[in-house]
């Protein structure tokens, strides 16, 4: 459910990156120099240690750069006449709706995927446009389509709300995710919070909380480059380990 693949299943179509990719199960590509570029990188205030805080804008930071480096592998799929624009037909080309079925994309769908990426009403999207498709988080109405779209997926008993049994047991997550979605504590989840689970923010806030767990030996809250080296290795089967190595692969051409 996390995470953007709400819009890369809609599109059908594979993201082709580019650029050196860090394999995310091998703790040995994650270097010295790897470790200390992360770790400039994200100390903001520069003061030698990063603070949940800084993480947060971290990888706020990051999916941005994410969002980016995604776009500019799909453009080619979207913009067949290769006039780095894509047009109303190169989208709907693209983005089809699907045969009669319960996952299927509805033509009223990909119009409101279409409008609410097309901002300026122009027929056209620019690169910066396509990028919102990858970045739903800084757009609230694509956000919104989102949640709609979790809702939709694990809402079994089409109540319009999705209970704790749907999203446990149906849904396959946890309690303690389900309590912190249900910031109104009723017990059943509506679309507007579960829109947090329609991008990566939700889960990487977690996985910036399980380094400090991990990586913070002194308990004070922050990680400084020692303790982030340290644990370098015990990171590696940890789903924030996984993370670093995938952000550590978009800096590759800096070391």
């Amino acid at each position: 459910m996390a995470g953007p693949a709400w819009f890369s299943w809609a599109c059908g179509c594979a993201l082709v990156l580019s650029g050196a990719v860090v394999t995310a199960d091998d703790p040995t590509h994650l270097t010295a120099e790897h470790v200390d570029t992360l770790h400039k990188e994200f100390d903001f205030d520069k003061d030698g240690k990063l603070s949940l805080e800084e993480l947060h804008q971290a990888a706020t930071d990051m999916r941005k750069r994410t969002a980016v480096r995604e776009m500019k592998g799909a453009m080619p799929q979207f913009d067949t006449d290769g006039d780095g624009r894509v047009s109303r037909t190169e989208f709907y080309e693209m983005v089809k709706p699907g045969p009669d079925s319960e996952d299927a994309l509805t033509q009223e769908y990909v119009d409101k995927l279409w409008e609410a990426s097309d901002k300026n009403a122009d027929g056209i999207l620019e690169p910066e446009e396509l990028t919102r498709l990858y970045h739903t988080e800084s757009d609230e109405s694509l956000m919104a389509m989102a949640g709609d779209s979790v809702l939709k997926s694990i809402d079994t008993d089409g109540d319009g709300t999705v209970s704790r049994k749907e999203f446990v047991e149906d849904g396959g997550d946890t309690d303690a995710n389900f309590d912190e979605l249900d910031k109104n504590n009723d017990d059943k989840l509506e679309s507007s919070e579960l829109v947090h689970m329609a991008t990566e923010r939700f889960s990487h806030e977690q996985e910036m909380r399980e380094l400090i767990k991990i990586a913070d030996s002194n308990l004070d809250d922050h990680i400084s480059f020692e303790e982030l080296m340290a644990a370098r290795v015990n990171l590696h089967e940890e789903s924030a380990g996984h993370l670093l190595h995938q952000w550590a692969g978009h800096f590759g051409g800096e070391l």
